[in-house]
């Protein structure tokens, strides 16, 4: 029996740990599709602090939940192999002691069971509030330490960190102080064991100390596999709240409905026919009946006080937002019809949009602007986009020229520098139509006259709409 259990544990914690991985990956695949599959305004609501949470916390916790799952119905098979055993060996004392060890777990299971979980959904709730003082402070550093405000930044952190702690450590215990329980209970069944096959039988007291060796291994053996049910069960109750938010998630997730193969359109003309938005909840319209034509190779500015509709409108061109009226017509189709969605797909992969908050990440300077693999480089396309935007000598200067490494948004290169390598990116593409949000805000006057002349002398068949401050 014994080497049959151990047998039995090693495949099993083999399969486990595949198919929990298994398990992990669809459904960290599955959570990303949702994110991916949201529209506009869902994913303008998403909250980086909780799509945080979800990758960090809620899919390993979910993952883990799938892995006890597995423990539990092995354990559940080792406890029916020693159980049945030990009912060979002497069924009185097998069902008096299985059923007293069996009954303790349930009762503490069901004693245990809503702190547990309470504890779960405060865990989730904290991390996710210390997640959002940590974006916010990572996004506010400057004034952070300008206002000198690093202390109440740090005390609203551990405001949710220290509970998480707590929490954390008290489920922690529930889940394993039970083993101690259950074996001061073995120590006394065997002490009173010992006492009724002394009365009750005229077998010696070999024989009788062979029964209680018998059975003290078999509860050795038998006590870790109950442990290993109540403290998978426990661990569950406790990730119960990221469960239900998960599959919440999961269930939402739409198919990505997308052409397989995406071409660049050929332009011919782009009509705005009255059109108007008006953001769900609101009862005034964003944007009425704005009616205007573009033809290829113009280009367009998009001007307006704050709040007047710039970037609305903007969105609607580039295929995010469904106009509350009116059409915007490409090439004689309207793309928001659901008739032509290739049409639309197509139009959407044509256009390069380069907003304020243009991202450079933890990489190469190649890598941060053509986004492709080094043997994938259009050199000559690369070295017009670098001259055109006045940032070519500055990286022929780097002592590893492309090959520098740029750390997270640009933090060592000045913010002019950082601005034109994403222009640089946003020409590398070299799309039909570039879309430019203040492309040089953090550019001197002359620098930005020269890179503003070049784009418009140089990308002459590219339709620019650039909405200025």
């Amino acid at each position: 029996i014994f080497l049959l259990t151990g047998l039995i544990r090693l495949l099993t914690l083999r399969a486990n740990t595949h198919l929990s991985s298994r398990i992990g990956t669809d459904i960290s695949k599955q959570c990303f599709t949702s994110f991916l599959s949201l529209n506009y305004l869902e994913h303008k609501e998403q909250l980086s602090a909780d799509l945080n949470t979800t990758f960090a916390f809620r899919i390993t916790r979910t993952v883990s939940s799938f892995g006890q799952l597995l423990q539990i119905a092995t354990s559940s098979v080792i406890c029916i192999f020693i159980i049945a055993g030990l009912l060979l060996v002497d069924y009185k004392i097998c069902l008096i002691s299985t059923g007293l060890f069996a009954f303790t777990y349930v009762l503490l299971v069901v004693v245990n069971k809503p702190i547990v979980s309470s504890n779960g959904k405060l865990i989730s709730h904290n991390q996710k509030k210390s997640f959002r003082i940590l974006s916010a402070a990572n996004t506010q550093y400057k004034n952070i330490v300008l206002e000198s405000s690093q202390d109440r930044y740090l005390s609203n952190y551990m405001s949710y960190d220290f509970p998480i702690r707590r929490l954390i450590a008290n489920n922690q215990f529930l889940s394993k102080y039970p083993k101690s329980i259950i074996e001061t209970l073995l120590m006394i069944c065997l002490a009173l064991g010992a006492a009724y096959l002394t009365v009750s039988t005229k077998e010696t007291n070999h024989s009788t100390f062979a029964l209680l060796w018998t059975f003290a291994v078999g509860a050795q053996r038998l006590i870790p596999s109950f442990q290993q049910i109540y403290t998978s069960l426990s661990i569950i109750q406790g990730y119960k709240s990221d469960l239900i938010s998960l599959s919440s998630l999961v269930t939402k997730a739409k198919p990505l409905r997308r052409k397989t193969a995406r071409n660049f359109i050929n332009l011919k003309s782009i009509v705005l026919s009255d059109l108007s938005y008006r953001y769900p909840d609101q009862p005034e319209f964003t944007l009425t009946t704005i009616n205007a034509t573009i033809k290829p190779g113009s280009k367009v500015a998009i001007i307006g006080k704050t709040g007047s509709g710039k970037s609305t409108l903007i969105d609607m061109i580039m295929g995010f937002l469904p106009p509350t009226g009116g059409e915007l017509i490409v090439n004689n189709c309207d793309i928001y019809n659901p008739d032509h969605f290739n049409l639309k797909n197509d139009w959407m992969y044509s256009i390069t949009h380069l907003s304020q908050k243009g991202f450079l990440f933890d990489g190469t300077i190649l890598e941060n602007i053509t986004l492709e693999s080094q043997s994938q480089v259009d050199w000559k396309r690369l070295e017009s986009a670098l001259k055109n935007t006045c940032i070519y000598s500055f990286i022929q200067s780097l002592p590893d020229r492309y090959q520098f490494l740029l750390s997270e948004n640009g933090g060592n290169i000045s913010g002019g520098q950082a601005q034109r390598i994403l222009l640089a990116r946003t020409l590398y593409r070299d799309s039909p139509i570039i879309i430019l949000d203040e492309p040089t805000s953090a550019l001197d006057k002359a620098t930005e006259q020269e890179v503003l002349f070049n784009i418009s002398s140089n990308f002459i068949p590219y339709i620019q709409i650039i909405p200025p401050m």
